[in-house]
């Protein structure tokens, strides 16, 4: 990635790096859908994992068997599945971001799903009666009394879904286009014409946008979230 012709020629340059990174616009198009899958997946998980395991109604079970699904279905069963629902029709979202976001969010889905199960799994339902016969509703309760117990299973959930959406391949190859191309579809674009310093940039910047990131998220929300320390 910092050398002219690696094998050849060693001499230390920034090109591929530029090109492939700073005036690439593939990497903020991964970035964008990585921060909003990674939200998504974490605020999705909690809330789906509050029902199944606090609430009691029918269907339960349901909610719990579609919320797993994805993890048993390839990639690229997924990324078809969508363009043939979204292809055309009031909902038509084929080539645009929303869709791109739509596929890592259903495939990340499972693994928030079940971090928040565990997490609350782990919590004494009888906090939350203690909190509610004090006066406090239900919104008050899950803010102020499950969510800061919850903590490292939603850091878990955001950067995990952050660093796999960044990385993922098999779920959006079929969902990217010309407009919104995303960093790993384009390493591998690159690679198969021959450009592999470019890649090797292209994939280098995607480590060092994925730490600078987690780095920001933690000097903003500081002991809310744990990352670094997991």
């Amino acid at each position: 990635a910092f050398t002219v012709a690696f094998g050849y020629d060693y001499t230390f340059t920034l090109e591929y790096f530029k090109e492939g990174v700073i005036h690439s616009h593939v990497m903020i198009n991964s970035w964008v859908a990585s921060i909003s899958t990674a939200a998504i997946t974490t605020v999705l998980g909690i809330a789906l994992a509050f029902l199944t395991i606090r609430k009691k109604f029918p269907g339960r079970t349901i909610i719990d068997f579609l919320a797993m699904l994805p993890v048993s279905l390839p990639g690229t069963f997924i990324g078809l599945a969508l363009i043939l629902a979204f292809n055309d029709g009031p909902l038509a979202m084929t080539g645009t971001l929303g869709i791109i976001i739509l596929g890592m969010a259903l495939r990340q889905l499972p693994v928030g799903y079940r971090q928040a199960v565990a997490g609350l799994k782990q919590i004494e339902g009888s906090l939350e009666e203690a909190s509610t016969n004090l006066g406090a509703n239900s919104f008050t309760t899950f803010r102020k009394i499950v969510l800061p117990m919850l903590k490292n299973s939603l850091s878990v959930s955001f950067v995990y879904a952050f660093m796999r959406s960044m990385n993922t391949l098999s779920t959006v190859i079929f969902l990217v286009s010309p407009e919104w191309n995303l960093a790993s579809i384009n390493i591998m674009s690159l690679a198969n014409q021959g450009f592999l310093p470019t890649a090797s940039a292209t994939a280098v910047g995607i480590m060092l946008v994925i730490y600078a990131t987690f780095g920001i998220v933690k000097l903003i929300l500081r002991d809310k979230i744990n990352i670094f320390d997991l």
